[in-house]
């Protein structure tokens, strides 16, 4: 059954929750796209954190069994809107875990073949004799395909674990110039010598490398299936949520300084690459 809205929709989400009595919640409902988020950072609070704050406590609400969040690997250390707010999803989830229902995130690397992967306007670009665009020659990736990721999920799901933050085994990064070099073997071997690569510079938000595992992180046992259960820090639930009710203040008002000063006490490593004092509010679109 497909129903069209908003996670932020709470009447909504009590709906559905009521109608439909869900047991097992899949996450996937964010905003990813790095630079865009960047330029719209009231957009991404409001969405990946808000939002998720809402659908979790609908799921305890209405006694769903299990909560599982697609989260990112720029959830670790992170230095962008879409980073620090799929961190502070996590936390929500570490914070709401009951007995009732059993909260888990899930990090995933760059997911080939879902919307926004690289690989479509790689393959364009080799379509269209190139040029190929990179960001930078020493990027560097997680990748996993979408087949892959969907045994993780299914994974996380059966495991007997009560709680907690997910990371698969994924091997060494990848080179995206390296990625780019594959397709073009693969998909245009004549050509190959002849499409050139340009490289673009690192746009706002974005890293040279990504991390699976924070610093005061470590895996706590395996789960199976090349998938592992980390040992994370306790998460104060009466604290969390008063820091949210603060960021929901500085999203309904566009309280840039607010929102930074907010973001930095949840993710005291938070490194912003724009201050969100320096984003113009999003326009209100009148009929």
């Amino acid at each position: 059954v497909s129903i069209l809205g908003d996670i932020n929709d709470s009447a909504l989400m009590a709906a559905v929750f009521q109608r439909f009595k869900p047991e097992v919640v899949y996450h996937a409902a964010a905003f990813k796209q790095v630079p865009l988020l960047e330029s719209n950072p009231f957009a991404a609070i409001r969405n990946n954190v808000l939002g998720t704050f809402v659908l979790a406590k609908t799921a305890v609400q209405y006694k769903a069994s299990q909560f599982v969040m697609i989260s990112s690997d720029k959830a670790v250390k992170p230095c962008s809107m879409m980073g620090v707010s799929k961190r502070i999803a996590e936390l929500v989830l570490l914070a709401l875990s009951h007995d009732g229902t059993i909260m888990k995130a899930v990090r995933l690397g760059n997911v080939l073949g879902s919307q926004g992967s690289v690989v479509p306007l790689f393959m364009r670009q080799i379509a269209e004799r190139g040029p190929i665009t990179v960001t930078h020659p020493e990027v560097r990736r997680y990748f996993i395909t979408l087949q892959r990721s969907l045994e993780i999920l299914l994974t996380a799901t059966a495991s007997d674990a009560t709680r907690g933050i997910y990371v698969p085994e994924m091997g060494h990064q990848i080179k995206v110039t390296d990625l780019a070099r594959y397709l073009m073997r693969q998909f245009a071997p004549d050509s190959r010598n002849r499409i050139s690569t340009i490289f673009t510079g690192l746009r706002p938000g974005e890293k040279l490398k990504e991390d699976l595992i924070a610093d005061d992180e470590s895996i706590d046992s395996s789960i199976g299936n090349g998938l592992y259960c980390l040992d994370i820090p306790p998460v104060c639930q009466r604290e969390l949520e008063h820091e949210i009710e603060i960021l929901a203040q500085s999203v309904q008002h566009f309280d840039g300084d607010l929102l930074r000063s907010t973001l930095l006490n949840l993710v005291p490593g938070y490194i912003s690459g724009q201050s969100p004092s320096s984003v113009q509010p999003e326009p209100k679109i009148s009929a």
